[in-house]
């Protein structure tokens, strides 16, 4: 079972959606397809996978283990979330822009966010089950994973605004339709490995301190 869904839960997660879901894009109009911008936004997902983990962690009793159950419960639902925001997003857009058509991402950038990000869950949920292991409260852990994915989501969008110009050009060159294609094609390997290294790492983990029987599911 999940732990109780709290209030601060709840008005946390309306925020995420109404902020990035509508006022952004609404805000952005059709920049909010660039590249750029677009995928890292499907990687919103992290922010909902990672206390999903945590919590059902703690839910269950750290002594019990990790489990894969913990963690595809948490990869689907912070995948599922991130996509509903997107899809909003493009909605929102498209109601801002007033077109007789729908406006839509390329297809080929749209695709590759979201095998990213929900390749990108599979790590971030591995890595929220082993900080669980490392705090004694569900909210110490929950709280170090926002600000790493706040740090990580700041780096993204500011940081390439930084470099030299050959490089923002490079940049903009490999987020590319053709090109963004064909680098998610070459990391999806790189990151499915990554995924499964630090899933074993973690499945079956035990806290110090509890005792329980182990589960593998």
């Amino acid at each position: 079972m999940l732990s109780k869904f709290t209030l601060r839960d709840a008005i946390l997660t309306a925020f995420v959606f109404l902020m990035f879901g509508i006022y952004v894009p609404y805000r952005r109009g059709i920049d909010f397809f660039d590249t750029l911008l677009l995928v890292p936004y499907t990687c919103i997902s992290f922010l909902f996978c990672a206390p999903v983990v945590i919590d059902s962690i703690y839910a269950d009793g750290r002594g019990g283990g990790v489990t894969l159950r913990h963690l595809v419960r948490g990869i689907a639902y912070g995948w599922f979330c991130g996509l509903i925001i997107v899809m909003a997003g493009i909605a929102t857009v498209n109601c801002s822009l007033k077109q007789p058509q729908a406006v839509l991402p390329p297809a080929a950038v749209l695709l590759s966010g979201l095998v990213i990000s929900l390749l990108g869950c599979g790590f971030v949920a591995g890595l929220s089950a082993w900080i669980s292991f490392r705090e004694d409260k569900p909210e110490d852990s929950k709280r170090k994973v926002r600000i790493g994915f706040l740090l990580l989501l700041c780096a993204v969008w500011f940081i390439p605004g930084w470099l030299p110009t050959e490089w923002q050009d490079w940049l903009a060159l490999q987020l590319t339709s053709d090109r963004m294609a064909r680098n998610t094609l070459l990391a999806a390997p790189v990151i499915a490995l990554a995924d499964i290294l630090i899933i074993v790492r973690v499945i079956g983990r035990v806290h110090p301190g509890e005792r329980n029987s182990l589960k593998i599911w």
